[in-house]
């Protein structure tokens, strides 16, 4: 029997209260203790032993790939491959034990305040807590009451599990450094004082208890997003405005627009923050091979669709692909022939001038049926070289173009983008191999033919 009962003559009942309250709070159950030190060491230790583990296995994948296609510098090659020279050093850099030991202390302090703030978290969300002298043990994770503790708690799980979700990234990107646990630090910092906040504001409690939850899980998650509701209901707080021309710049593709990418293929990509079709447009193909489970033509056919769409826009792609143009490569090969060019040219030009020019489409259509007198109108001599296929491919695919050609001059401003330039050089390689033939099926006839003789 506590001693605050037996000498309740003497010590007052709110006295009591407190007391026991105190003695609720301090005495924690074992097993929440311990769950919240796991939970808390957890997940660094997790993070660590994956980016060894990704280090390892992608070292190999780069150094197959290399040998592969001849992009290894072991192979005496006679040219520089930048798109494989940078993901190489990326993951073969040498290491000391004087900079793994620096490493070591650079990612001490961060990494212990991370697990610091989750223990607190995990155990102020585990531990029982007594609100009234009955004795009724009940933790706010489970019984939150509307009380701001509750709100706090589940304000950190929603943290806890961004956290989580950034880290992930980070280590799938191999990009991972002490930074990325202080952002995490500031994430769940933010998101405990905002929520605070909003529960002393009392601008959400007209919801009941359960919408409280609800609102403290998803500020975890968002903390931004009560200071951007501020921002939204006070314009003046805004520093800088956005005009609505700007706003108009403002598109986003989805990735499952290019062919091929489906909806699971597209949330692998979103791990690597590969979000849209202007990020895959950029993106080092051979990066995408060797960090994903996809392999090197799927990811150099994926950016060069993505890299037509941005280059053309999304209303004309749907038409491009009538005619097979799928790639950026399609439509510069599209300029061997005068008479596609021109049908081309008319799809690439038919939004602009239909938004100015209502009597486009009966022109367009008029034109469609004169190819003749149409094709006497543009300039003389070819819109650019017009190889044979069976032809051997040279170092460069690059044609020459005929800049006074409409059609073509429009084609060489989107090859001359650099990552366009970038994606051509791995495309001339991939062509290159395939296109060799195994010295033994040439000789092969000779060998033949000695043997007969």
């Amino acid at each position: 029997m506590p001693l605050f009962y037996t000498m309740s003559d003497w010590i007052p009942q709110s006295l009591g209260c407190l007391i026991s309250d105190l003695r609720g709070f301090g005495g924690i159950n074992k097993w929440a203790d311990i769950a919240s030190i796991l939970l808390s060491v957890i997940l660094p230790i997790g993070i660590f032993l994956g980016i060894c583990n990704i280090r390892i296995a992608r070292t190999a994948e780069i150094a197959n790939l290399g040998n592969l296609f001849g992009f290894s510098k072991e192979n005496n090659r006679c040219f520089v491959v930048p798109s494989y020279d940078i993901i190489h050093s990326r993951y073969n850099a040498a290491w000391s034990w004087e900079e793994l030991f620096s490493s070591a202390l650079q990612y001490s302090f961060p990494v212990s305040i991370f697990v610091a703030l989750s223990f607190i978290g995990f155990e102020a969300a585990f531990s029982d807590q007594i609100s009234d002298c009955v004795g009724t043990k009940q933790s706010p994770l489970v019984n939150p009451d509307g009380t701001l503790l509750g709100s706090l708690v589940y304000t950190f799980f929603g943290a806890y599990l961004w956290s989580i979700s950034h880290l992930i990234r980070r280590m799938a990107n191999y990009d991972l450094s002490p930074i990325s646990f202080f952002q995490a630090v500031l994430h769940l910092l933010l998101a405990v004082f905002v929520s605070a906040a909003i529960w002393h504001a009392h601008l959400f409690h007209r919801g009941g208890a359960n919408f409280l939850v609800l609102t403290a899980f998803i500020i975890g998650w968002f903390p931004d997003l009560f200071l951007g509701m501020l921002a939204a209901k006070f314009p003046w707080l805004a520093l800088k405005k956005v005009s609505p021309e700007t706003s108009l710049l403002r598109e986003d593709i989805p990735l499952d627009t290019i062919l091929g990418i489906d909806s699971f293929i597209k949330l692998r990509l979103n791990e690597h923050e590969i979000m849209d079709v202007q990020n895959l447009a950029t993106a080092n193909p051979i990066k995408i091979a060797i960090e994903t489970p996809y392999g090197l033509l799927e990811a150099v056919d994926w950016v060069a669709q993505a890299q037509l769409i941005l280059a053309v826009g999304t209303a004309n792609v749907v038409e491009l692909r009538k005619y097979n143009i799928r790639t950026v490569f399609d439509l510069e090969r599209a300029t061997r022939n005068p008479a596609i060019s021109r049908q081309l040219l008319a799809i690439l030009t038919s939004v602009a001038r239909r938004e100015t020019r209502p009597d486009f489409d009966r022109r367009n259509a008029a034109r469609a049926e004169r190819p003749e007198q149409d094709a006497a109108q543009q300039p003389q001599g070819p819109v650019t070289t017009n190889h044979d296929p069976r032809e051997p491919k040279v170092a460069n695919s690059e044609p020459s173009l005929n800049l006074d050609d409409e059609f073509a001059a429009f084609v060489s401003f989107v090859r001359d983008d650099l990552h366009v330039r970038r994606l051509r050089q791995i495309w001339d390689i991939l062509n290159r191999h395939f296109d060799a033939r195994c010295p033994a099926s040439s000789t092969a006839p000779a060998a033949a033919k000695a043997g007969d003789q």
